[in-house]
């Protein structure tokens, strides 16, 4: 009996670490409100697991639409954007999780429109 137990000590301890880092995951959707010519538009951020980065505005803003580049994870809590038409360069953001909340800041992008569409909060929604 006390050999069952030790099996199943150490069966929940193999478990316990196979648990995914939810402080390193930034695949999800996401919405925050988004600043242009002095108004306030809802947008949205999808991240995927096969490396799809989908910035899509939820209310008409003038001369915006809909981007989709690739990403990928860098080390320590950064991602680089590539395959940026809109943009033509890539770029290295910062990324912060917390409270189902993300937080982008640019490392390195010399796109101006990108980084005011990606920088700051975004509440996770899915």
């Amino acid at each position: 009996m006390k050999n069952f137990f030790v099996l199943l000590l150490l069966s929940a301890v193999a478990f316990a670490g196979c648990k995914v880092d939810n402080a390193t995951d930034i695949n999800g959707t996401y919405q925050r409100l988004y600043l242009f010519q002095d108004q306030e538009y809802q947008v949205e951020l999808s991240l995927t697991t096969d490396g799809q980065l989908h910035w899509r505005p939820l209310d008409s803003i003038p001369g915006h639409q809909s981007s989709t580049v690739k990403y990928v994870l860098q080390s320590g809590k950064q991602f680089k954007i590539y395959e940026d038409t809109d943009c033509n360069s890539e770029a290295i953001y910062d990324y912060v999780i917390s409270n189902e909340q993300l937080s982008l800041s640019s490392a390195s992008d010399s796109c101006q429109n990108r980084k005011m569409a990606l920088s700051g909060d975004w509440t996770k929604v899915k």
